[in-house]
């Protein structure tokens, strides 16, 4: 790990999101910005999931507004706009998924820097602030209309 940085965790989170999102999520149109002037909404859900090293720990979330969590789950699951979900579970079940695609490819990528372990993903809905002394980056992610905050934050595990 000491050889990478936060900002090459993003870099590699932003490749395989922008893989997921044109390949299993069917997006067209996919645009990154990074830096993001201003807050982050407060109004966000998504789901975390951690990336472990040897001695360093990362969080890897994919935040969207509740509504854009809905359209990455059907996109997933293939259903059209005028088609429902069962319940918010299904579609923190379905961004999950997501999450587990976007996280496998990341540690496919780093594996020529580090080996990588996956935690298990963790849903909320709310706004995230990272631990003391934990680093934090943030960018935006457009797919198509929808607006994706990728965030990382990471530090030495004690």
């Amino acid at each position: 790990m000491a050889d990478m940085k936060l900002s090459d965790w993003m870099a590699l989170a932003v490749d395989a999101t922008t893989e997921i999102a044109t390949g299993a999520l069917g997006m067209g149109n996919v645009q990154w910005r990074h830096p993001v002037d201003g807050d982050m909404p407060d109004n966000l859900c998504g789901v975390y999931i951690p990336l472990m090293t040897d001695g360093f720990s990362v969080q890897l979330g994919v935040l969207g507004q509740p509504e854009v969590c809905t359209h990455l789950a059907k996109s997933l699951l293939g259903m059209g706009p005028d088609e429902s979900l069962a319940d918010e579970n299904e579609v923190f079940d379905a961004v999950g998924e997501v999450m587990n695609l976007v996280a496998g490819s990341v540690k496919s990528r780093a594996a020529d820097h580090t080996n990588v372990t996956l935690g298990l993903p963790l849903a909320l809905t709310g706004t995230v602030f990272p631990l003391g002394g934990a680093a934090f980056e943030r960018g935006l992610m457009r797919m198509d209309d929808n607006d994706v905050w990728l965030v990382i934050a990471g530090a030495p595990m004690a």
